[in-house]
């Protein structure tokens, strides 16, 4: 049935105009598309960087200097620099701005440093020399950090049963010493599998510590210089101690002698204020 209506509807003598009109409306509708703009998503946004131009909007600074550029591996750094080095005023009369970066520290590459994509960067030295043995050749230290300690923080006294038992926090940054390397070495030694559903891994510090403030997990590794150290609501107990914290490196395209003696001394007011 369904044949015999289309066949009088294909031979019907208005069918031609019709089928002129309809060819012309496609037509024209397809042009219409092919000539429309092309709306295209926006380029990735930056959410790895913070500038002293964006925390400072008083800062109107000469654009033909150049750009102090620093590199750390957690954004929780990127304020607390920013607002040592924006006011100095010896930075502000030598670079049009100055912007923090953080990077996983599993994402810098031999090919940033022998570029020296960064004025400055915090790293400890065997990571950046197997990274490059030679990176001397591009960075050289201008400031050590000091030595910490490492150290198992939980609302109830830490046994190797406990550790056995209970809900264990690591960092997901395999670089770390304190937040992951060092406490699977303590873990593996007790035979405890760090893939169990009862080891979780969180993306910073900040996330660990809360997640054992709120008791989604019961024990947690940090340093000396965590603020869970400072009272008496946790109990502590050390995994190492006198652990090299790496150290602020400078590249040595950067030669401005008081602008390297502004860093240094900027930076070690900050560790200053840092310290335990």
């Amino acid at each position: 049935m369904m044949n015999d209506v289309m066949t009088r509807l294909w031979h019907h003598p208005a069918a031609p105009r019709c089928y002129t009109l309809m060819s012309l409306i496609l037509f024209v509708g397809l042009m219409a598309w092919l000539q429309a703009p092309i709306l295209t998503m926006p380029q990735t946004l930056t959410f790895n960087q913070l500038s002293c131009s964006a925390v400072k909007a008083t800062k109107h600074a000469d654009p033909a200097l150049p750009n102090l550029t620093i590199l750390i591996p957690a954004h929780v750094m990127a304020r607390p620099l920013l607002s040592t080095l924006c006011s100095d005023p010896v930075l502000n009369h030598r670079f049009s701005d100055v912007t923090v970066q953080w990077l996983p520290r599993g994402e810098l590459t031999p090919r940033m440093i022998y570029q020296q994509d960064f004025d400055l960067m915090w790293g400890r030295d065997y990571h950046l020399a197997g990274l490059s043995p030679d990176y001397q050749r591009y960075y050289e230290t201008l400031l050590p950090m000091p030595q910490y300690d490492a150290l198992w923080f939980a609302r109830e006294p830490i046994t190797p049963q406990f550790l056995a038992t209970h809900r264990i926090g690591l960092l997901s940054d395999t670089f770390s010493r304190s937040g992951y390397q060092l406490p699977v070495q303590v873990l593996e030694q007790l035979s405890i599998d760090i893939h169990a559903a009862n080891v979780i891994r969180y993306p910073s510090r900040q996330a660990m510590v809360s997640a054992l403030m709120t008791g989604e997990i019961d024990v947690i590794p940090d340093t000396n210089y965590s603020p869970l150290y400072q009272g008496d609501t946790f109990y502590q107990t050390t995994i190492a101690q006198g652990i090299s914290a790496g150290g602020w490196f400078v590249s040595r395209s950067l030669r401005d002698v008081q602008v390297l003696q502004a860093l240094q001394l900027r930076l070690k007011q900050l560790l200053t204020a840092s310290a335990p």
